[in-house]
């Protein structure tokens, strides 16, 4: 069985989406990662979750948060069901207050931050009313679906927002050695987006050859290290765009050393431009 409902957003080549899903035998071969912020909420038993270098089991009730630079993947030889919920950080601007961030949970984030919490069966059925409900109103009144959209995800953040307040840390399980042994390399490349990122800067830095590096980068998350440095730069520029940034700083800031270059490369992916993009978040 499968449920989706699509809400187009105002952001170019994105939409938040709600989707029910039932898979059997589910393998994500490679790690990957979203330009949009993720909440899953597993109905079934089934397999383990891997984000980055830990490994969560898959269990009924468990919630899993992930920002767009959180690699995962999931893993399930049995039925696996879940909620899976896709959204902008846009689309809850002006819902938050200064005692309450929505998306507090989403970034930034301690180190040892646990990206799972597991619901007890009173807060799954309330969570799971929050999403039904919402979706009986999104099909019966289609000319409001982004107000329900909205309203069902700041609902469910409310709901489980405050169970990773209390949460204890929980132990990293070990995942690939593959994974493990790039993951200091992703964190690099994130903490210094602004800098030189070359294959052969960071080769040198981590004390690997090159094609060794750019191999097992890419056989660990099914990226190229240049194609996911331009992705985590532009996920970054956006970010940057929204707090009122002029185009020339984000793209200094993000570590194009030519305005042009970053214009065209965020008009890409993005399927607007820099500027265009800036006014949009702006109004």
């Amino acid at each position: 069985m499968k449920k989706v409902i699509r809400l187009p957003t105002f952001q170019a080549k994105q939409e938040s989406t709600i989707l029910l899903r039932e898979d059997d035998n589910w393998l994500m071969s490679f790690y990957h990662f979203h330009d949009f912020l993720e909440l899953s909420i597993a109905l079934s038993d089934s397999g383990h979750f891997l984000i980055g270098e830990k490994l969560y089991p898959i269990q009924h009730g468990r919630v899993f948060y992930l920002n767009t630079m959180d690699f995962h993947r999931s893993v399930s030889e049995t039925l696996y069901k879940r909620y899976v919920i896709h959204f902008s950080a846009d689309l809850l601007n002006g819902l938050s207050t200064e005692e309450v961030n929505l998306l507090e949970f989403f970034s930034p984030r301690p180190v040892d931050f646990n990206h799972s919490v597991v619901l007890n069966p009173k807060q799954l059925e309330s969570a799971l009313e929050i999403i039904e409900r919402s979706i009986e109103l999104m099909e019966e009144n289609k000319q409001a679906k982004d107000i329900y959209m909205k309203l069902m995800i700041s609902e469910l953040l409310l709901l489980i927002n405050p169970l990773f307040k209390h949460q204890q840390a929980m132990p990293m399980e070990p995942t690939t050695y593959q994974f493990a042994h790039i993951m200091p390399i992703i964190s690099y490349i994130q903490n210094h987006l602004e800098e030189d990122l070359s294959l052969d800067f960071l080769a040198q830095q981590f004390y690997l050859n090159k094609y060794y590096l750019s191999k097992l980068f890419k056989k660990s998350t099914g990226y190229g290290v240049t194609e996911y440095i331009i992705h985590m730069r532009i996920l970054k520029a956006r970010e940057l765009l929204r707090k009122n940034h002029s185009v020339q700083q984000v793209g200094e800031m993000v570590g194009f050393n030519n305005n042009c270059h970053f214009i065209r490369t965020f008009t890409k992916l993005i399927g607007i431009s820099p500027k265009q993009y800036s006014k949009q978040v702006s109004r």
